[in-house]
């Protein structure tokens, strides 16, 4: 057997030329300088000697720092690559995606990119031991820096190689997440076979090695590849689908995933509620659609769709969830502009709409309404084919 080149988090760091000049006293004085200048490489003066392209280096780092506060709580102290971090897992998904791997005792990250889901690994499982490999020796080293910031494991090992090229050398796994590059050329790729490694291609080989593999893919994509995922794990932040996770191998896995702060829901159970006299328009979360819960969630309500291809459900059952919007529906009218026009001139309404022709903003200018106010005009359409404004009161979360 071929042993690949493992590398520690200590030695990548020490080696690479941005990290090691990084940590001296200079390399800080630098950074220093570049934060006051505010990224602008252009009103940088580097004293000293340093590695070619460092300024550029020291810019990135500045400007994504500030961008990325938000998104990952130690970016004041990580190091980033542009287009790794647009790619790369949320602190809070990455958090909980360690669930996945419960009790492994070996495992494969397989394109560790910036190092969002190595860092919360190495945390949960401080005993186990971990594999990472990039093709990009940069990214490696800057996802060794990260992985750094939380701990120092000491069965943490680095491997800068194509994964093709290493994966019969690495030895056995019980689990392996797998984040290909999504924006080959610059650009965002839908399609399974244009990620890079091509999942396609590599998710066999990774079975071959690992009884269960997780493969990070873009929530906007329609083709899961010619090897069909046994499980597709669908996640939300908020009402804001971040993360779609296909899951080939052994184990089992939730469809859905709401993350609110730190609340973490998995795969909702609604209780069925006594009617009451009041509707309510229903809609439901992106991940409970993207899993293609619309008849569940109706059943559990009582509720009926208002067109076979709308997502939009009408109960007199509510049941609370935070993956649930509910609107109290006031009245029912048919869709007829120059009525409703000449009814609702200069009045405020939030428009929203759900299978309907017409965007909120087209709505509003039709019919001459203001946005704001407290009532909800909900356009859709109803079967067999009737275009209707609902109006309502502001939806809330749970009823």
């Amino acid at each position: 057997m071929i042993t690949p080149p493992f590398q520690s988090a200590q030695t990548l760091c020490e080696t690479h030329p941005f990290l090691k000049a990084l940590q001296s006293d200079a390399g800080l004085a630098a950074l220093k300088v570049m934060e006051e200048a505010k990224g602008n490489v252009l009103q940088f003066r580097l004293q000293g000697a340093f590695p070619s392209g460092f300024p550029a280096f020291l810019a990135t780092l500045v400007l994504a720092r500030q961008k990325y506060a938000d998104r990952f709580p130690l970016a004041h102290n990580m190091v980033f690559t542009t287009r790794a971090a647009e790619q790369a897992t949320g602190e809070r998904i990455a958090y909980y995606k360690t669930r996945f791997a419960h009790g492994a005792k070996r495992i494969l990250v397989a394109c560790s990119g910036l190092g969002g889901e190595l860092m919360h690994l190495v945390r949960a499982f401080p005993h186990a031991e971990i594999v990472a490999v990039d093709a990009d020796p940069d990214v490696l080293a800057y996802s060794a820096w990260n992985t750094l910031l939380v701990a120092d494991h000491p069965n943490l090992q680095f491997v800068c190689a194509r994964l093709e090229d290493v994966l019969p050398h690495l030895g056995t796994f019980d689990h392996c997440f797998f984040d290909p590059d999504r924006r080959t050329g610059g650009k965002r790729r839908l399609a399974l076979a244009d990620y890079t490694p091509d999942p396609n291609v590599l998710i066999p080989e990774l079975l071959n090695i690992a009884e269960a593999v997780h493969t990070k893919v873009s929530p906007m994509l329609r083709d899961f590849g010619v090897h069909l995922p046994h499980a597709i794990t669908w996640i939300e932040e908020g009402w804001t689908l971040k993360e779609c996770v296909l899951h080939h191998g052994t184990g089992t896995y939730p469809s859905v995933v709401h993350i609110e702060g730190e609340n973490i829901l998995e795969d909702p159970v609604l209780s069925p509620a006594s009617p009451t006299a009041q509707e309510y328009l229903v809609e439901l979360s992106p991940a409970l659609l993207r899993a293609g819960q619309v008849d569940v969630v109706a059943s559990a309500l009582s509720a009926r769709r208002l067109h076979p291809k709308s997502s939009l459900l009408l109960t007199k059952s509510p049941v609370a969830h935070p993956m649930l919007r509910y609107y109290a529906v006031e009245k029912q009218v048919p869709f007829a502009p120059k009525q409703l026009k000449k009814q609702l001139r200069g009045l405020s309404f939030v428009v929203k709409k759900r299978f309907f022709p017409l965007e909120p903003r087209e709505i509003l200018r039709l019919l001459s309404v203001k946005e704001g106010g407290d009532t909800v005009l909900f356009c859709t359409t109803v079967a067999p084919a009737t275009r209707v404004a609902f109006f309502c009161k502001r939806g809330i979360v749970g009823a």
